[in-house]
């Protein structure tokens, strides 16, 4: 939906499962509708796009990009915006670290982005611009070696300055201005705000630089990043820090996900209570990473929950944990929540301008407790009411 003269709020529809197009297109008819009679009424209402890879490629063929134009311009709806990050299933299987799978050293993740940008600029939008956000380059974990990292740093700075190059000539086509941001993660290969940053200045630019003369424009004009609230509280980011140094640094917020983690505080729980409430939390599809703040102020990291409940001791001061809850409440069986993050980032919007879309990524309805649940189409409601209200 639009909030106002240039910004734009919805939800990111990777929480429908659906990996081909028939499948997504399913549960776009399914749902949308039903949300934007409740938000946005006779007004046009904007689409957060989730594509997997197969869902890109057959929206491509055939007829399927032509009816899917005409029911976005029948419906007064527009699309804003795309995750591009899961290549393939996300629901209904064992996603976990295979979410970053192919990463930014293959073809296959810059051809799958490329068919996004494709698709983006032939849809309905209302606004100047249109964003994808993508994977933090790959997994840190499947590189052992700091040459290997860098090996992998250098081959996307390859691929992202190429992606960059194909943007422009999109633009100079289409007239569509897309551009493409990075989602630093807990465990990515970029996980927090000084990693991207680090990247960007001293391998990414560099490389362009070197390789085409208009290589820092284009750079700066097409690859930006994601600010996921969700991953930069997980990593106890100072927000007005963070978005200080991009500023500084000239580096494109392209776009914000809005999206709540779980915070356990041991100064107020028992141990015995945390394990019992967190392991409800414990489950196959996602991973849930965990950083543990230390009495002594050190920090400690957990690639999955359940390897962080094995841990658990008396010299702990707090938990984050990725969870992406409902961003409207504040607590879940007991455990609270990044909430106030949410808050804070949109405050400081309001006070530095520095993003115009907003989507809303709260992608574990699913796999909630029981007591956590409300029918999905409701639930998004609520939540984009609850943001709507914030901005």
């Amino acid at each position: 939906m639009i909030i106002n003269s240039k910004s734009h709020l919805s939800y990111c529809t990777n929480i429908h499962p659906g990996e081909n197009w028939i499948e997504t297109f399913h549960a776009l008819k399914s749902n949308i509708l039903l949300i934007k009679n409740e938000i946005s009424n006779e007004n046009s209402f904007g689409i957060g796009l989730r594509l997997s890879n197969l869902a890109a490629t057959e929206l491509l063929a055939d007829q399927n990009m032509e009816v899917f134009i005409n029911w976005l311009n029948q419906n007064n709806l527009y699309v804003f915006t795309a995750n591009a990050f899961p290549f393939g299933s996300f629901h209904q299987t064992q996603v976990k670290e295979n979410v970053h799978f192919p990463d930014w050293q293959t073809i296959e993740r810059i051809e799958y982005t490329k068919k996004v940008a494709i698709i983006l600029s032939q849809l309905p939008n209302i606004g100047s611009e249109q964003s994808i956000s993508t994977s933090p380059l790959s997994y840190k974990f499947w590189h052992h070696s700091e040459q290997e990292k860098q090996n992998i740093f250098e081959i996307s700075a390859k691929y992202l300055l190429e992606m960059a190059i194909f943007l422009e000539k999109l633009k100079i086509e289409t007239g569509r201005y897309i551009h493409l941001n990075l989602e630093p993660e807990p465990d990515g290969l970029i996980e927090n705000n000084d990693e991207f940053i680090n990247f960007y200045e001293n391998i990414l630019l560099p490389y362009a630089i070197k390789n085409d003369e208009k290589g820092e424009v284009l750079i700066r004009k097409y690859i930006g990043i994601c600010y996921d609230i969700c991953h930069y509280a997980v990593m106890f980011e100072n927000h007005e820090q963070a978005i200080q140094n991009l500023k500084n640094k000239n580096i494109k917020i392209g776009k914000v996900q809005i999206s709540s983690a779980l915070k356990i505080d041991f100064n107020v729980i028992s141990i015995s209570e945390i394990k019992m409430k967190l392991s409800k939390f414990v489950e196959s599809t996602y991973l849930h990473q965990v950083v543990q703040l230390n009495t002594d102020g050190t920090f400690e990291r957990f690639s999955d929950l359940d390897l962080a409940l094995k841990s658990i001791n008396n010299s702990i001061k707090e938990w984050r944990v990725h969870f992406h809850v409902p961003i409207f409440a504040n607590t879940f069986s007991g455990i609270t929540s990044t909430k106030s993050d949410i808050i804070e980032v949109l405050k400081l919007n309001q006070k530095y301008d520095f993003c115009n879309h907003f989507e809303v990524e709260t992608y574990t309805w699913d796999i909630l407790p029981g007591t956590e649940k409300l029918p999905i189409t409701l639930s998004i409601v609520n939540e984009l009411n609850w943001v709507k209200n914030k901005i």
